[in-house]
């Protein structure tokens, strides 16, 4: 799925907070903001609710939108994982980055 998604600075601070080791591998907010929408991209939408919200799963991180602009970021051990294999991972980079294999 590829959409115009809306990253705010307190989704940064949000990602950075709820997935510290994930963020810390991160050299720069630009690869933070990447990581948030490669696991809108490639996350499988769990819920959805009037006025434009849903719920999109990537392994065990919840992105809520409201009209493609994450809102809330958290994490539920709670109720099953939506995997996604290093190689679905892989083209998804190669792709935004646009890296000719």
């Amino acid at each position: 799925m590829k959409l115009k998604l809306n990253v705010t600075n307190k989704s940064i601070e949000k990602y950075i907070k709820v997935c510290k080791f994930s963020a810390a591998k991160c050299d720069s907010l630009e690869e933070v903001v990447y990581k948030i929408t490669r696991g809108v991209e490639l996350g499988k939408t769990i819920m959805r609710f009037a006025g434009g919200f849903r719920i999109i799963r990537y392994h065990n991180v919840n992105f809520t939108l409201k009209c493609n602009e994450v809102i809330d970021i958290n994490v539920d051990k709670k109720n099953n994982e939506v995997p996604i294999t290093e190689r679905l991972k892989r083209m998804h980079y190669n792709k935004h980055y646009k890296v000719m294999v």
